[in-house]
């Protein structure tokens, strides 16, 4: 099974749209507690839609841009062996027709994966070298512009996720739509750390597989004056807490496979703030090359969720 670390490669590329979810935290964290509903005052609720404004302006930003989810343009699974790439039919693994032919050799054997290119044009993390071992742990990047590719590790083995920075998709691309801020899904929520015997999360795919997280815990929250709770997997202390989760607009407003939150590390009392107006889709909603995790049973909540990203169908 995958580690945590292997677990965070899905995930890399929304990290750096989700500080939002950290200043929205920040900016109630000088109230009470008690405080820390829709009382407030209309400058602090201004504040608040003006840190969601950015936060959606900047996900869709990186989402589609050249490097972002939208720009995925084939996954292609590899077992032990050697593999020829590129356009030309007689290739073992057949990219679209705009790449070159032949881009180059790769060869697996157990954990080492070598690479050795064909193509003049071809670049190994920028450097113009003819031969390297790829490594899953730092992605390295094979470039052939406007593709570029690196290799992932999951529960089925290592696949090449391909990248087109001109991805027709990029230009079509309109499914992006959130609903409006909703000031009273900023919620107060306690962490119950889980019991010796329920450290570990079982996580299917969509791919049939399962991995094994660690499990954080129980975010314990109260929404219009019901108790509901959601599992959160355990990142590392640097990390947010990562909850996958489905609700009644899955399937109808929103992805039916569920969607994803980054919720701030509780204080020492175990506090934190879940802001489901920053729920987001996993990068399945955006592409069929994605190998997301999909969201435990635990995690089904029976209320309709009325904030964060909308969906309205594949690119």
């Amino acid at each position: 099974m995958l580690s945590i670390a292997n677990f965070q490669t899905c995930k890399t590329h929304f990290n750096s749209l989700l500080t939002a979810s950290v200043l929205a935290c920040a900016m109630f964290s000088s109230v009470k507690a008690s405080d820390v509903s829709v009382q407030k005052t209309q400058t602090g609720q201004m504040s608040a839609q003006a840190k969601f404004d950015h936060y959606v302006k900047a996900r869709k930003k990186r989402l589609l841009s050249p490097d972002g989810w939208v720009s995925l343009a084939g996954l292609f699974w590899l077992e032990d062996g050697k593999y020829t790439i590129g356009s030309a039919h007689n290739n073992r693994i057949i990219f679209p027709k705009e790449a070159p032919q032949h881009v180059g050799i790769i060869t697996i054997k157990g954990h080492k994966i070598d690479f050795q290119a064909q193509d003049p044009n071809v670049k190994i993390n920028g450097r113009s070298v003819t031969t390297a071992e790829l490594s899953v742990k730092d992605q390295t990047k094979v470039t052939f512009k406007p593709f570029s590719f690196f290799m992932i590790e999951r529960e089925k083995g290592f696949a090449i996720r391909l990248k087109n920075a001109q991805n027709p998709a990029l230009k079509t691309f309109q499914g992006f739509d959130f609903f409006p801020f909703n000031p009273k899904l900023i919620v107060r929520a306690k962490l119950i750390k889980p019991a010796a015997n329920a450290k570990t999360l079982l996580i299917q795919t969509v791919y049939g597989t399962f991995r094994h997280e660690k499990s954080a815990g129980f975010l314990q929250f109260s929404y219009e004056g019901k108790p509901y709770q959601l599992q959160a997997v355990d990142d590392g202390p640097n990390n947010p807490l990562f909850v996958m989760f489905t609700d009644a607009t899955s399937e109808k407003l929103t992805y039916g496979a569920g969607r994803f939150l980054d919720v701030a590390q509780p204080d020492a009392n175990g506090q934190t703030l879940i802001n489901f107006n920053e729920a987001y889709n996993p990068p399945c909603a955006f592409t069929h090359f994605a190998t997301c995790p999909l969201p435990p049973r635990s995690n089904r909540l029976s209320i309709a969720i009325n904030a964060g990203e909308k969906f309205s169908g594949h690119p």
